[in-house]
């Protein structure tokens, strides 16, 4: 049995997608000053397997990184993995069943081209990105019986699946979800709302972090395209039906979001 404590100090979590946007979410909400957000931003502590390695984790080595947080602000960071991984949302549940969940999706499609291009830039991978999304399910296969991670430029992208997992462990007034694209073009809207979401007073920053661009090794090819248009659109279908959402914008070519900050 996972132990608990008894005040948890983490009250909410960015944790969506990757390549969605979180550097510059975690960066506009740590202007507020009821809010107390993590550094580094993502601690990646309820997607490490070891830390859960025994029924009893230890979480002082999280919640210390909130030590400098004053009595009246929330505790949040930001690590987009929590969503993907298929136990962190378990973990969390069992650290904090009122945690609050801020999760920005982007058009799978675009992450996961940045995804690729992220991974191509660092030097972790040499493959293509055809050949990439080719090998996807053989790198899961690898990897079990952990869950791929590095290369999950596709999985990554079945967000109903995610969004499923949440709603079945926490109730749905804890959890926001947004397009990525409103962080980019409605920052001070969004920011609103997720300031009401978190119950704190609504007050914008006059300068919120702009987005930056990052150029790509390789630009997206038609063909490409259309290789994700089919693996993708049963998925779409499935997010649709989810969140009533149109997503007819993130079926055909449009010029491209810039990519946030990793």
């Amino acid at each position: 049995m996972i132990s608990k404590q008894l005040k948890p100090i983490v009250d909410f979590l960015i944790a969506g997608a990757q390549k969605a946007g979180t550097t510059t979410l975690h960066s506009a909400l740590s202007h507020h000053p009821d809010l107390y957000l993590s550094t580094p931003k993502e601690i990646h502590f309820f997607d490490n397997d070891a830390a859960f390695a025994s029924d009893l984790p230890d979480y002082s080595f999280y919640d210390a990184h909130f030590s400098k947080a004053t009595a009246r602000q929330q505790c949040g960071e930001a690590t987009p993995a929590y969503i993907f991984h298929a136990q962190a949302a378990h973990r969390i549940k069992a650290y904090n069943p009122g945690m609050k969940w801020l999760v920005s999706l982007r058009n799978p499609i675009d992450r996961a081209f940045s995804h690729w291009n992220m991974e191509r830039s660092r030097g972790k991978e040499n493959l293509t990105f055809r050949q990439a999304i080719f090998a996807e399910k053989d790198r899961t296969r690898d990897a079990l019986p952990l869950q791929e991670m590095r290369f999950s430029y596709t999985a990554r992208g079945h967000y109903s699946q995610q969004l499923h997992r949440l709603y079945s462990l926490f109730p749905r007034d804890q959890i926001l979800v947004f397009r990525f694209e409103r962080l980019a073009h409605d920052p001070e809207g969004l920011l609103a709302e997720i300031h009401r979401f978190l119950g704190i007073t609504v007050s914008l920053q006059k300068s919120i972090p702009k987005m930056h661009a990052l150029p790509y090794v390789a630009p997206l090819s038609d063909e490409d395209h259309c290789l994700l248009i089919d693996i993708f659109e049963s998925e779409l279908l499935n997010l649709e039906a989810l969140t009533g959402w149109n997503c007819d914008t993130w079926r055909r070519p449009f010029p491209r979001i810039s990519d946030a900050l990793p």
